[in-house]
């Protein structure tokens, strides 16, 4: 985590994935992983994060765009595109390690492997053999 906070706001790009399926995760992270090639997954409380790291300096227009193509949700978007438009950068592209809850409880993000976990995709077996009694003529 503290290597992704050296890297400077404007070279990097955060992606809040809440309430999505292993492969809605999987098919985000292969696209961040083309777009950039340094990308670190975290597990929240209510989804994921995807923290994408750039050589090169990302302008708030082009983060917008990207986050936009990534699933980024919804509401933060919006709030950013907001702050975009009156140039108030403070907060934008922001993502939270650690939540606090109003019932005092905490959340802190954990760094999260999406290639190291199994996936069962539930998709039933198929039936080998006939499905019953054969109707019509052969």
């Amino acid at each position: 985590m503290s290597g992704f906070l050296m890297v400077p706001r404007e070279m990097r790009v955060g992606v809040d994935l809440d309430r999505v399926s292993f492969l809605e995760l999987l098919k985000t992270y292969f696209n961040a992983r083309y777009v950039c090639g340094r990308v670190k997954v975290y597990r929240t409380r209510h989804g994921f994060h995807l923290r994408l790291v750039f050589d090169a300096p990302v302008p708030p227009e082009k983060k917008i765009e990207l986050r936009r193509a990534l699933g980024d949700d919804p509401m933060r978007l919006a709030l950013d595109e907001v702050r975009l438009a009156k140039r108030a950068f403070s907060g934008f592209d922001t993502l939270f390690m650690i939540k606090k809850y109003a019932d005092g409880s905490s959340y802190t993000e954990e760094e999260f492997n999406p290639l190291a976990e199994s996936w069962n995709p539930r998709i039933p077996p198929r039936r080998c053999g006939r499905r019953g009694p054969q109707t019509g003529a052969r």
